[in-house]
């Protein structure tokens, strides 16, 4: 890389959570997110969603 690249590093955790709506004990669709985090942060986490079932 050149003096004034950048390089933007993106981790994917392999946290994965799961949500039942409208809720666990009568759910009608689930709703899976993986969380990622931004470079070496301890901060900077978000979640994105990766897909979603409906029962």
């Amino acid at each position: 890389m050149a003096n004034d690249d950048h390089q933007l590093v993106i981790w994917w955790t392999a946290a994965d959570t799961y949500t039942a709506l409208p809720n666990e004990n009568n759910a009608s669709q689930v709703i899976s997110t993986n969380l990622y985090r931004l470079g070496h942060s301890k901060t900077n986490y978000w979640f994105m969603k990766s897909g979603t079932a409906t029962l």
